[in-house]
């Protein structure tokens, strides 16, 4: 999956910062950041996941202290927690090294392939578009705070950022939105854009939510936390030397763990789903192949998207094709890989 790296707006310019003709010296002081052209593409690992195990629990009326978005007015006695341990095999067929970048699993009722409007799946940059039948090629990007607490100043950013929005039934493209002004505008009918049909690493959810997990793999960064998960936000896996090791060696297979726990309304199209034992997942990696000299776009994405069967336990919800009765896991002590051995 390529990197779509371009960005937004000369026609809207008076739009984004008040008047071109009444703001000329506001407009010349901003920062206009260049617009990155896409890298050569370069050789890319063949790299395949597959989910082996997966362990869900539901506990009702759970003493949830700290309701969550978007549940902050659910009185906590209407959610449910579901806790989730799922085990990914990633196997690297190459002849080269592969960096894993990022690790992401859902789970429910059904999933279709593709981006749909609400995820990121439909979010991409392009050097530029006819918006109204004026060429827009910068973006302003509106003053931030980051969760350090570091304070961004707004700045134009050379490309547009369009997000699609494609039909659950038959992937096609049923609405565009441009990110304008901080937010994002129905632009349907009205812009012209090339796109990139490169597979994305999202899927559209034709049902409610049950487990959405998105680990990414990366360095240590000040002001950021590894461990707290939340709904629809990331984890981090620290990676590098001293951290998990994130690089699988040619013909390597090895097995990860995602935890977490989601919380949910009790009555969740997911819950429903998972109470009757029948589920679909989806598993996604993307990888990429060091590559010393040249910049090259070496980036690849390995996917899985199944239905499943769970065996129904008293201690929650299994699927099952690697364990045997007398091994169990052994987690790393990253808490990310694991390993099977015999039970003692």
């Amino acid at each position: 999956m390529k990197i779509k790296t371009n960005f937004l707006l000369i026609g809207l310019l008076s739009m984004l910062v008040g008047s071109v003709f009444a703001s000329p010296l506001l407009i010349s002081e901003l920062e206009i950041r260049p617009y990155n052209e896409p890298l050569p593409k370069g050789p890319t690992a063949d790299v395949s996941v597959s989910v082996v195990y997966a362990n869900f629990s539901v506990q009702d009326n759970a003493n949830i202290t700290k309701v969550p978005f978007p549940f902050s007015e659910t009185e906590p006695e209407n959610l449910s927690a579901v806790s989730y341990f799922v085990v990914l095999n990633i196997t690297n067929h190459s002849d080269m090294d592969a960096v894993i970048l990022e690790a992401l699993f859902h789970a429910a009722k059904e999933i279709n392939k593709g981006g749909d409007k609400g995820t990121h799946g439909g979010r991409w940059w392009a050097k530029g578009a006819w918006l109204d039948g004026e060429w827009v090629n910068v973006t302003w990007i509106p003053s931030m705070q980051l969760e350090n607490g570091t304070w961004i100043d707004g700045y134009l950013q050379e490309g547009v950022y369009i997000q699609d929005e494609y039909s659950n039934a038959d992937r096609s493209l049923i609405g565009t939105y441009m990110y304008i002004d901080g937010s994002w505008v129905d632009v349907t009918g009205r812009i012209n854009v090339t796109r990139n049909d490169d597979d994305d690493l999202w899927v559209s959810i034709k049902s409610d939510l049950l487990v959405g997990s998105h680990h990414v793999f990366t360095r240590r960064r000040d002001g950021y936390n590894a461990t707290d998960i939340t709904p629809f936000s990331f984890t981090y896996i620290w990676s590098g030397p001293g951290d998990f090791n994130n690089t699988w060696a040619p013909h390597q297979s090895r097995l990860i763990a995602l935890t977490g726990t989601q919380i949910l309304k009790k009555s969740a199209d997911g819950i429903k789903a998972l109470k009757t034992g029948s589920l679909t997942i989806h598993a996604a990696i993307r990888n990429y192949v060091p590559f010393n000299g040249t910049l090259l776009d070496t980036l690849s994405l390995a996917k899985e998207l199944k239905p499943i069967q769970l065996e129904i336990t008293e201690d929650g919800y299994i699927y099952n094709t690697i364990l045997s009765e007398d091994q169990m896991f052994v987690m790393d002590s990253f808490g990310v890989e694991v390993f099977i051995e015999p039970r003692s």
